[in-house]
């Protein structure tokens, strides 16, 4: 499996940990062992600026998106390697709203990006809310 994870702005997370977080829940799910996901931990401003570009929400619809993922199968536009026939998607992490809930819930913040990428990882493996 690979699962690259990038820190678009300067946070105190250890990369290690997030990707092993979306490892476990592949392997939990039964994903194929070639699989791939890119995760990003970014601003609110971005997480934005993609909800109103890829969801068509804009205001405080736009801003309340702690975590984003982009199925490979429905957006065709990202920075994909063609190539990569197990490449799942994206996932795009606000580190602002991670850092607000560890607050409010007395974690560390690097463990609620942990938990967004898990939870974004089985969106990917089409796991949804009921």
């Amino acid at each position: 499996m690979k699962i690259s994870v990038i820190k678009k702005i300067s946070c105190d997370v250890n990369v290690e940990k997030v990707e092993e977080s979306v490892k476990i829940v592949l392997m939990k799910n039964g994903a194929p062992k070639d699989s791939e996901i890119s995760t990003a931990i970014t601003s609110d401003e971005e997480l934005e600026e993609l909800a109103a570009r890829y969801m068509g929400e804009s205001g405080e619809e736009a801003k309340s998106h702690p975590v984003l993922s982009f199925s490979s199968k429905e957006v065709k536009d990202f920075i994909v390697p063609k190539e990569s026939k197990n490449y799942l998607g994206e996932i795009m992490i606000s580190w602002e709203k991670a850092v607000i809930e560890s607050k409010k819930f007395d974690r560390s913040a690097e463990d609620i990006v942990c938990d967004y990428a898990a939870h974004a990882t089985l969106h990917l493996l089409g796991i949804h809310h009921k």
